[in-house]
């Protein structure tokens, strides 16, 4: 009889530890994650912010001290520089996916990937990426080129085997997790989670010139280095007649 109770005892017991591991893991897949992306100041040099929530039903969140992981993919209109970023103190560390050519307009850009990776603390993750828009060709009528900036896909990463049993938000094709690309997937820590997002694609006006005032511009420009091209000629034949007379009364 003291056999079978302990034995009942070891069951029971058991049987606790599988309902509490799957509670604690239907609670750590259940994402609740919602996102605000926002472009703070004014004209070229902006700055990209993303504000991510992490809720919980729980009096303790789960995500705490896990690290966030999101791949921002910049449209060929804008870019990020990685010296820039080298030489500033920032809460995000930032890892450039593509090589950056800063002196390119957008018309001959690439895209540019970058991943954002941070910490969540007390439910809550700031991330942020200085951003400069490139320049845009003219165009007939140009007022305005309008930059579009989509959302990026968020990661979680809580350690080993914490999110190894989290289904992938559904896709129509499988989508590569380049937070692992020398990891295979099975392994890897990193976790996508859908996100709930606050705001949709940010939209950035861009000034771009009026091609159709280029023979204008052109011929104010010629004539305008003509001018200081003859008014430098003449400054110089001025200096030369003062030097020549200042000699010719010396030998007086």
């Amino acid at each position: 009889m003291r056999l079978f109770t302990s034995m009942d005892g070891v069951l029971w017991l058991a049987l606790l530890f599988v309902i509490f591991a799957q509670t604690n893991c239907n609670r750590i897949c259940d994402f609740k994650v919602r996102l605000t992306q926002t472009l703070h100041n004014e004209g070229f040099h902006r700055n990209l912010t993303y504000y991510i929530e992490y809720t919980s039903q729980g009096k303790i969140n789960p995500y705490n001290g896990c690290s966030v992981g999101l791949e921002v993919v910049l449209p060929p209109g804008v870019y990020a520089s990685p010296d820039q970023l080298a030489s500033i103190k920032s809460k995000s560390i930032a890892v450039f996916k593509t090589n950056v050519n800063t002196e390119s307009a957008a018309h001959e850009a690439d895209i540019v990937i970058v991943h954002l990776l941070g910490t969540v603390y007390e439910g809550v993750a700031e991330l942020s990426l200085p951003v400069h828009a490139r320049y845009h060709a003219a165009v007939d009528e140009g007022t305005a080129a309008t930059v579009v900036i989509l959302p990026p896909r968020a990661y979680l990463n809580c350690g080993v085997n914490s999110l190894e049993r989290c289904e992938e938000p559904p896709r129509e094709t499988p989508a590569v997790n380049h937070f692992c690309a020398h990891v295979p997937q099975q392994r890897c820590p990193w976790r996508e989670t859908p996100l709930d997002m606050s705001s949709g694609p940010l939209r950035w006006s861009v000034p771009v010139g009026d091609s159709g005032h280029l023979p204008l511009v052109a011929s104010v420009s010629a004539a305008v280095a003509a001018l200081g091209s003859f008014y430098l000629l003449y400054v110089i034949h001025c200096v030369t007649i003062r030097l020549r007379t200042a000699r010719a009364d010396k030998k007086k």
